[in-house]
């Protein structure tokens, strides 16, 4: 019996990776499906078709007023939770009443969802024939409500710039990317990640149109700074062990004249990983005491929260957009103290020195699906060039950015 539930387990957290968000790699939240099948969550597809009107998977031409919200996905993501969540304890006649209570749940929960997208469609058709009308108001009335500060780092998968753990100021003129916004928790639910409500196909200088309305109510007001995305310059930053701090840490040494400490403005982490506990201070807190213990003569930028330490890492397969490129990962797992063996051919001489012994491999692969990656790891392990390897550890990408993210070591398989 308990065999059996471990593999119930396992398959039901295999599950739950196949419902993620290929954008940002978190749980979809609010998701929607573009016309060609695809899915991501709506601030993600929100964002990314302001880049470029195409899918970002597939690259078939997209626009937003295509989209549609998923009701598939969001019944199954509701019955993954419903499988992952605690076992619930009663009476064993109580059981048959509150199985059919929750299938009544879902059913109401179902139809009430399906005329809420109803509804929003038919608002957003009135609000786009409205936006059209208003996209000859001045110019510089859009250009004054586009003058928010931002936090966090620009949102460009590709992008190899050097980590900064400070602060970016959004300027008012129109940017060809995005920037991850740092929100606190009494903000308003209505403003998205853009600094504002734009609609770039109906206004060319993003006047406010409530888009993010267009699939879903408002959420509960959130506490807390959270970064809007897991941008690659935000892991970076984190697995630094870098100050990550909100846009009101400028405006306090703007007020102050000068230079005001960090750590009342620092953030709790990315909004889609409030489960994870601290992980921004804790990153902080690992290179703090890494600097203290290090010589004199150690140049501190190059310390960072050394999380990969133990780890010798290969990196396989082609990920392709929009998963973030084999530079950008190796980049990381360097931040992070491991050490990358570029070949396949090199792994055998690499962990055969007496320096290497205490080190441990991990081949980072890009297949998500389970299936995929047992098949591959299977083909792995039968190499000659592993032979003399057989503790090799074979994972996804996903194990380096969601250690990063909560900012320890995931389980390894």
């Amino acid at each position: 019996m308990g065999w059996t539930l471990q593999r119930l387990e396992r398959a039901v957290e295999n599950f739950s990776t196949q419902l993620q968000c290929a954008i940002c790699l978190c749980a979809y939240d609010n998701p929607v499906s573009l016309p060609c099948n695809h899915c991501f969550c709506e601030e993600c597809i929100h964002r990314a078709l302001e880049l470029k009107d195409v899918c970002p998977i597939c690259k078939t031409p997209a626009k937003k007023r295509r989209l549609r919200y998923d009701t598939m996905i969001q019944e199954l993501m509701r019955a993954t939770e419903m499988l992952c969540g605690p076992p619930e304890t009663g009476k064993p006649a109580e059981e048959g009443k509150n199985k059919s209570k929750s299938s009544e749940k879902l059913k109401i929960e179902a139809q009430q969802a399906k005329s809420r997208a109803l509804k929003a469609v038919d608002a957003a058709i009135k609000r786009d024939s409205i936006a059209t009308t208003a996209a000859v108001a001045p110019a510089s009335t859009a250009a004054s409500t586009d003058g928010s500060i931002e936090s966090g780092a620009a949102e460009t998968t590709a992008e190899s710039a050097e980590v900064s753990p400070v602060v970016a100021v959004k300027s008012p003129v129109r940017r060809s990317s995005p920037r991850p916004k740092c929100v606190n928790g009494d903000e308003d639910d209505d403003e998205d990640g853009y600094g504002g409500n734009t609609d770039s196909s109906s206004s060319p200088t993003g006047q406010k149109t409530g888009k993010r309305k267009l699939f879903s109510d408002p959420s509960p007001a959130k506490s807390g700074r959270w970064v809007l995305i897991r941008s690659l310059k935000y892991l970076k930053a984190l697995v630094g062990g870098r100050w990550i701090v909100s846009d009101e840490w400028l405006q306090a040494c703007a007020a102050h004249g000068g230079y005001v400490r960090e750590v009342n403005y620092e953030a709790d982490g990315h909004l889609k990983g409030k489960r994870i506990h601290d992980a921004v201070r804790r990153s902080r807190l690992a290179r703090e005491k890494l600097l203290q213990l290090s010589p004199p003569d150690v140049d501190h930028s190059d310390v960072g929260t050394m999380l990969f330490a133990d780890y010798f890492f290969y990196v396989i397969g082609d990920f392709l957009p929009p998963m973030p490129p084999t530079a950008e990962l190796n980049t990381l797992i360097c931040m992070g103290g491991g050490k990358l063996i570029a070949f396949l051919d090199n792994i055998p001489a690499e962990m055969s020195k007496h320096e290497n012994r205490s080190r441990k491999l991990i081949i980072v692969s890009d297949k998500l699906n389970p299936r995929a990656l047992h098949g591959q790891t299977k083909e792995l392990r039968a190499l000659p060039q592993l032979h003399a390897v057989p503790s090799t550890i074979i994972v996804n990408y996903l194990w380096v950015i969601n250690s990063i993210s909560e900012a320890k070591l995931r389980d390894l398989p």
